[in-house]
């Protein structure tokens, strides 16, 4: 793996654990194992450009996880399947590992233009995908995007008290309600 997908996969877990705010640049170049020539190299603006670059990354990934997922199963196993890894992923880190879009979203009023915008075109595209994904199973366009945003909405909502109270119960209880938002029109 080279040093800019290493950077940026760094950065992408540091965010998800600490915030922008709570990950500082020798703590990226440790966890990427980058020297900090290369992350000039690639990222001369700094660290706004570096956790910009991490978000997006990190949004596309997660983005084309959720259109595949919703492509391949109905619209109620895939949001279920889509809390559970989550839920699993924050148990293994010991509920540390957020969402690398949504923990630095809780500083959005005090980040810089460039990770700001970052967050925001995130969120802006995974309601897309999820809007486009339950347009495929018959919803109507208006339909589908309101629910999509409502399932991210409860989605990040759910995974940040999941964190806060060290218990994987507000994500089953959200990925009840989600299961049961979508196979409300579904039925």
């Amino acid at each position: 793996m080279d040093s800019r997908t290493r950077l940026l996969d760094a950065t992408a877990t540091l965010l998800a654990d600490h915030g922008y705010h709570g990950t500082g640049m020798k703590e990226i170049l440790s966890a990427s194992g980058a020297v900090a020539g290369s992350l000039y190299h690639h990222f001369p603006g700094g660290k706004d450009q570096l956790a910009a670059a991490a978000v997006e990354r990190a949004a596309q990934v997660i983005g084309e996880r959720m259109e595949r997922a919703l492509a391949t199963r109905p619209p109620g196993d895939a949001v279920e399947a889509f809390y559970a890894a989550s839920a699993e992923t924050l148990v293994a880190s010991g509920f540390r590992y957020g969402c690398p879009v949504g923990t630095p979203a809780a500083e959005a009023a005090i980040l810089g233009e460039p990770v700001a915008a970052a967050v925001c075109g995130a969120f802006t595209g995974w309601e897309a995908a999820i809007g486009r994904g339950l347009c495929a199973h018959g919803w109507p366009e208006e339909e589908a995007a309101r629910t999509a945003s409502l399932l991210l909405a409860l989605f990040e909502g759910a995974l940040l008290v999941a964190r806060a109270e060290r218990s994987t119960a507000p994500l089953e209880l959200a990925a009840r309600h989600s299961r049961a938002l979508v196979e409300r029109f579904s039925s």
